[in-house]
């Protein structure tokens, strides 16, 4: 089973450095790279696969934002209590969809350039989830880390409640934790382990096309996004068309 450490929890400088060179050396495996690069996770190579001293920065910066409860990073450890991937939860994240498509696929931009006229924001309120670890075939850890992230009233939910808490005149309070619309994007020719362990933890595919979460599809020319699946908890019914 695996095991999610918020990243606040590493509080000694020596255990942060350790966690983070674990961490590169996992995003710096050439099976891993492709994985991340095949889930358009780029922003995980170009946070922690650099150097050694960007890893740690980084790592520290994910470990402040944690413990403010901006939002939530996690370490996934295995059985043996080895680093074998990381989890995001990302409460305030605003997800946008472009516009335009030709009859056989969507014309895709690089978001520098998809601006104005050219999308459109998607009307979801809840929290982005994302993991990943360095599993090939069954990969039994990934798909218990969407399952402890997203369960009912868990992980993802709290920290969505946290910051709206957090966010208001009073956060003082302890936070309403209710289930929330939380979704992820993952590329339509993503391998199939990946649609599977998004869609045993409960969600459901909300719609398709090219997105931007303003986090891991910042490509510049000649690359594109790819085309993505969007899956919510709640599906098309839960989008909030009023907002």
């Amino acid at each position: 089973m695996a095991e999610l450490v918020p990243l606040d929890r590493y509080m000694d400088d020596f255990d942060q450095r350790k966690a983070a060179q674990q961490v590169r050396k996992l995003v710096r495996d050439p099976e891993v790279r492709d994985q991340l690069r095949g889930r358009n996770l780029l922003g995980v190579m170009r946070r922690y696969a650099p150097s050694d001293d960007e890893a740690i920065a980084r790592f520290r910066k994910a470990r402040i934002g944690t413990a403010r409860s901006e939002y939530a990073a996690y370490t996934i450890l295995d059985d043996a209590d080895r680093i074998i991937g990381m989890a995001t939860v990302l409460p305030d994240l605003k997800l946008k969809r472009q516009r335009f498509r030709l009859p056989s696929m969507p014309i895709s931009l690089p978001p520098l350039l998809a601006k104005g006229p050219l999308v459109e924001q998607v009307p979801v309120t809840g929290p982005e989830v994302s993991a990943w670890t360095n599993e090939q075939n069954g990969g039994e850890h990934l798909v218990d880390a969407y399952r402890q992230l997203l369960s009912p009233q868990g992980i993802a939910d709290t920290v969505f409640a946290t910051r709206r808490q957090k966010q208001t005149n009073r956060p003082h309070r302890t936070p309403m934790v209710v289930e929330s619309n939380a979704w992820t994007i993952e590329p339509l020719e993503a391998a199939k382990l990946f649609h599977i362990a998004i869609r045993s933890a409960g969600l459901e595919e909300t719609g398709r096309g090219v997105y931007d979460d303003g986090e891991s599809v910042r490509l510049f020319p000649p690359e594109t996004p790819p085309v993505g699946v969007f899956y919510t908890r709640f599906g098309p019914e839960g989008l909030d068309t009023a907002a």
